[in-house]
């Protein structure tokens, strides 16, 4: 099984991890909810699959990761 998890600058915690892809997608600044920029989040992970999606299997796990992790 893969994990994929798509996020901001904490998503790297994830780095260096057995069948763990992290994805960052840019700053806590750019991506939070006070910011009307949700589309740029989807159009990222859209350009994600198309790439990688001879590499996904139907047991992948996909998370998204904004925000303060504690």
């Amino acid at each position: 099984m893969k994990i994929f998890i798509f996020g901001d600058s904490h998503t790297r915690s994830f780095m260096n991890r057995k069948n763990i892809y992290p994805f960052y997608l840019g700053s806590g600044k750019e991506f939070n909810i006070n910011n009307d920029k949700y589309n740029n989040i989807i159009d990222n992970i859209n350009k994600f699959f198309f790439k990688y999606k001879e590499e996904i299997s139907k047991d992948s796990l996909f998370f998204l990761y904004f925000g303060e992790p504690n």
